[in-house]
């Protein structure tokens, strides 16, 4: 067996790299979402990011901490948010005068339940802050650090068992990506969970024999049902979609080493399979929670979780719900693709400094239907130069467009009202997806011109560059 010039094999010398690597990522995304370090968002927009969401689970830690009259688990809002269709937020101006949990200011406050989530991340957060003296700025800590660990895991996952330029398209982009870096240190989204499944399927399709298949599927399951159960049932399509690709993505982009695709599919049964027993799990605790008795529990969340935010009946929900339940899925689509959102933020941003104020590069928001309109071309002229790679694109831009449509249709009232938060969903697959067809197709390009030489524009539609030949079977 051969040796590296530091004794080990290439094998083991290949895991060290792996595993420094690794290391470097987690710091560089650590110190991006933890303070923004590299001006990936704007940095009013990172600071102010959905503290409405995020105050309910604060407010759980000071309900505690006054000894309210309140359910035991989940999180809990303040005052009646129905009277004016907005979250209280004034938890934070508690926090900043340092008088939170414990405060005057904090006695009296009437604190109600929020049914939709089982929310037991409040439950965990309220233990931190009041035992063990973990406030605001430690839970974030912890937040942008179990991100930026799942996030480098998942790198390494994709470089192994995928392929290594998608792994690092993908790892650019969930790096400069301004809407994930602000999600990141939400105690209400916490991102991290939303890949932790990803995270299980990689480990899935890696598994050797029957008894690692097994521990990996009960891996997936408790996978789902944690983030079901610490934040709530939001996203459910996209993280589930999420996490079917990864044996897809990797039957199609390193099928050597990859099962075949009908193989690919039925991991990705199984990882659907994980995903609702995951979710029904949770939900049937989470309804004797609720409701005492389970069948008073579901009929509570069949509608304050599941016909609210999607396709339920306006007549007889709230009339706030109205407008959004009343909109046709094409609407939510369009809300989700139109310009009225590309001026929120860059599409992709990495600057030297927190602030952007010394050196940057950026992709404004209007970049989205630019990429979006490239990776649809490449996929046309792929096909139309004969180019076997316009069905690997094709399948990657659909499933990845999957993962976000999925839930802009399923949940369309959910969606609707909360397009200026889920606008995050492109970043989990389809942006790097689209980078990624946009890289490769240049590579591609830049391989022909390297090894051909011949300068025709033409030539470069054609993905694998195959030798031109004479009539007389001479290579020109």
């Amino acid at each position: 067996m051969s040796r590296s010039n530091f004794g080990y094999s290439p094998h083991v010398s290949r895991r060290l790299l792996n595993c420094g690597l690794a290391a470097f990522l987690f710091l560089v995304l650590w110190f991006s979402t933890l303070v923004n370090g590299f001006g990936v968002a704007q940095w009013e927009n990172w600071i102010n990011w959905q503290l409405d969401s995020e105050s309910l689970v604060l407010t759980r830690v000071e309900a505690d901490a006054q000894g309210a009259d309140v359910p035991a688990l989940g999180m809990l809002f303040e005052g009646n948010p129905m009277s004016t269709g907005e979250v209280s937020v004034d938890v934070y101006e508690r926090i900043s005068k340092g008088m939170f949990p414990f405060g005057p200011e904090s006695e009296g406050i009437e604190y109600l339940t929020y049914t939709s989530n089982f929310g037991i991340q409040a439950n965990l957060v309220s233990v931190a802050w009041r035992e063990f003296g973990c406030g605001l700025s430690c839970l974030r800590l912890v937040n942008t650090g179990l991100y930026s660990l799942v996030a480098a895991l998942v790198f390494l996952g994709i470089l192994r068992l995928m392929s290594g330029p998608f792994a690092w398209v993908w790892i650019a982009c969930v790096l400069c990506s301004p809407w994930l870096t602000m999600a990141a240190r939400n105690l209400f989204w916490s991102p991290w969970l939303w890949f932790l499944p990803t995270l299980a399927a990689l480990n899935l399709i890696a598994a050797k024999n029957k008894v690692q298949k097994y521990l990996a599927f009960f891996a997936l399951v408790a996978a789902f049902a944690l983030k079901f159960a610490l934040t709530g049932y939001e996203l459910f399509t996209s993280i589930t979609i999420l996490a079917c690709s990864v044996p897809i993505f990797a039957a199609i982009l390193k099928p050597r080493s990859s099962k075949s695709m009908s193989s690919a599919l039925k991991a990705s049964a199984g990882i659907a399979v994980s995903a609702g027993a995951g979710f029904l799990g949770v939900m049937v605790i989470h309804a004797v929670v609720v409701g005492g008795r389970l069948t008073d529990g579901l009929r509570i969340l069949w509608v304050e979780t599941i016909l609210r935010r999607t396709w339920g009946n306006p007549e007889t929900m709230d009339p706030i719900y109205a407008q959004a339940l009343n909109s046709s899925p094409f609407t939510v689509l369009k809300r989700y693709m139109a310009p009225e959102w590309w001026f929120q933020s860059d599409l992709l941003a990495l600057n030297f400094d927190n602030h952007g104020s010394v050196f940057g590069l950026s992709l404004g928001g209007t970049s989205f239907a630019l990429v979006v309109f490239a990776s649809v071309t490449v996929v046309a002229l792929r096909y139309a130069n004969g180019s076997a790679k316009w069905k690997r694109d094709s399948v990657l831009l659909l499933v990845s467009y999957a993962s976000a449509a999925s839930w802009f249709v399923a949940a369309k009232a959910h969606s609707y009202l909360h397009n200026h938060i889920l606008f995050v969903l492109w970043y989990l697959l389809f942006v790097p997806t689209v980078m990624y067809v946009i890289v490769s197709f240049g590579n591609d390009a830049c391989k022909y011109f390297r090894d051909s030489g011949v300068p025709h524009l033409s030539r470069t539609l054609i993905s694998s560059v195959r030798p031109l030949r004479s009539g007389n079977g001479v290579k020109e």
